[in-house]
């Protein structure tokens, strides 16, 4: 619990940072949709700038390099599928400590969760759409780390998928029985 509090604390300077000028671009463009042909809701509007700030702390913790993690290729590759769960499970059965086996596979997992939900939420999209999607920030993601001290990782590319499949599937838990909530939050028309 501990390691996630650490990373929510990393995460809040980019977010509050990012609040002023993702809520005066919205305010724009607001301004903008109401002199074409598409209306905005205050639910749409709040979902996306809570959307906005989940991406910029995501990128602030996968994307945004460290001082002394820039280099070409710095980090490692695996392309062994399953390896980092292999690994971390014989190193939770050694020293009996399952915190790296659970962050590796909650955090992965439960870090593209928000992403899966706000996609379908906020615009009309399938699930393939919503998985696609998540799939592909995965892959930037991983991109952008082979530039880094950091790890790319298939695993983590698969886990983070999983979970905008998640995400999609508690927007559908929503969305099913309460279609009139999920609504409120779409744009009216077709241009963001």
């Amino acid at each position: 619990m501990t390691y996630i509090l650490h990373y929510i604390e990393a995460m809040l300077p980019y977010m509050l940072g990012a609040m002023p000028v993702i809520a005066v671009y919205r305010l724009l463009r607001v301004r903008s949709l109401h002199k074409g042909c598409c209306r905005t809701t205050l639910y749409h509007e709040a979902g996306l700038i809570i959307f906005l700030l989940y991406l910029t702390g995501l990128a602030s913790q996968a994307i945004v390099p460290h001082p002394k993690s820039i280099g070409f290729f710095a980090g490692w590759v695996n392309l062994v599928p399953f390896q980092i769960l292999v690994d971390a499970w014989r190193e939770a059965a050694v020293n009996h400590d399952f915190e790296p086996l659970i962050i590796s596979l909650a955090g992965n997992i439960g870090i593209f969760i928000p992403m899966g939900f706000f996609i379908p939420l906020l615009w009309r999209r399938t699930w393939k759409q919503t998985v696609l999607t998540t799939f592909l920030a995965s892959l930037t993601i991983e991109l952008c780390q082979l530039f880094q001290a950091r790890c790319s990782d298939i695993d983590d590319l698969w886990m983070n998928t999983l979970g905008g499949l998640i995400g999609w599937g508690v927007y559908l838990l929503l969305h099913r029985p309460k279609p009139e909530i999920t609504e409120r939050f779409k744009i009216r028309g077709n241009r963001l």
